[in-house]
C-alpha cells in the first residue's frame, strides 16, 4: 500500500485538531480529501493535466526533484 510521506508539521495539526473534534483522524482526512479528489477527477476529464495542476495551484514536478510547489505554498 502507498504511504505518502506527510509534512510532519502538516500531521501534528491534524492529530491536535481531530482530537479537539474528538473525530478519527483518518476518518475526518477521507472526509476532507474525497471531494478534492473528485474535483479533481472531473476536471482531469474536461481538461489536460496541466490545466487542472494550475487550477489547483500546484505544478508538475520537474527531473531530479520529488515535489514542486509554488514558493508561495511551500513556506504555508
Amino acid at each position: 500500500m502507498y504511504s505518502p510521506k506527510l509534512d510532519p508539521l502538516l500531521v501534528h495539526r491534524l492529530y491536535r485538531l481531530c482530537q479537539q473534534l474528538e473525530v478519527p483522524m483518518p476518518q475526518f482526512v477521507n472526509q476532507v480529501v474525497e471531494p478534492a479528489v473528485q474535483q479533481a477527477e472531473e476536471q482531469l476529464s474536461e481538461a489536460p493535466a496541466e490545466v487542472v495542476l494550475e487550477r489547483l495551484a500546484l505544478v508538475r514536478p520537474r527531473r531530479g526533484r520529488k515535489h514542486a510547489v509554488p514558493r508561495a505554498h511551500a513556506a504555508g
